[in-house]
């Protein structure tokens, strides 16, 4: 991307470098700050993971009590999870 900024629009090296460090470094804070949101939420996308195998899908009342319980907190019970999905079907 540099190299064609820099030759098209007879922009200096010196500028090219500068966005090019710029650019990486807000995509090492995107990659940190992703990293990081999904670690502190990795019991839950486990537990989503888990009731997506047991139920293959999950929409309206079933999703909401998945998504209803606190992070690093058990789910709703199976059943009522379950009696939600077949609700919807």
């Amino acid at each position: 991307m540099g190299q064609r900024i820099a030759t098209e629009g007879g922009t200096s090296d010196a500028t090219v470098h500068a966005i090019e460090v710029e650019a990486r470094g807000l995509i090492a804070r995107a990659l940190a700050a992703a990293s990081e949101l999904l670690s502190r939420h990795r019991s839950g996308l486990d537990q989503l993971t888990q009731a997506l195998l047991d139920h293959e899908t999950l929409e309206g009342e079933g999703l909401r009590l998945l998504l209803a319980a606190p992070s690093g907190k058990a789910l709703p019970s199976s059943p009522a999870i379950a009696a939600a999905v077949a609700l919807e079907r």
